[in-house]
Formats: structure tokens, sequence, C-alpha cells
């Protein structure tokens, strides 16, 4: 069972309904995503935790359609 994902650096678009009917409990969203639409995870009741790997404030409307997901925004140090 996939439960976690790790989305790739480079990706900067994440789409409506990106990602459907999974049993995903955690998703990591890499600095490189400029723009998530606001159901790109709607439905995932099951997703309980999203981390983004952005400054807090850098992404607007999360948790983007996940009902039970509790967005962590990782600042980045340079």
């Amino acid at each position: 069972v996939l439960d976690t994902i790790n989305l790739n650096e480079g990706l900067s678009t994440i789409g409506n309904n990106c990602i459907t009917s999974t049993s995903l409990k955690k998703l990591t969203i890499p600095s490189s995503v400029t723009y998530i639409d606001s159901q790109a995870f709607r439905g995932l009741s099951g997703l309980t935790e999203i981390v983004v790997n952005k400054p807090p404030g850098s992404l607007d409307g999360a948790p983007w359609g996940a009902p039970n997901a509790e967005v962590r925004f990782i600042r980045q140090t340079t």
C-alpha cells in the first residue's frame, strides 16, 4: 500500500484532482512548486499530513481540498 509520496524537485504546478482515490497518508511538496489548485487533493480523506518545503505563506489555499490534512511549511535555510 502506497501511503507516502515525495514529489520531485522541478515540479512547478499541481493541478485539480492531481491525486485521487488512494490510501495516501503523507505528501511532501518540493520547493519548486509555485501553484497548487484549490482542489488538487479533493476527496483524500486519509491524507493527514502535507509537508511543504517552502516558507509559511508562500502557497495559498492549504489544504487544497484534503479535509483532514495538517499542512506543515518548512522554512528553507541557505
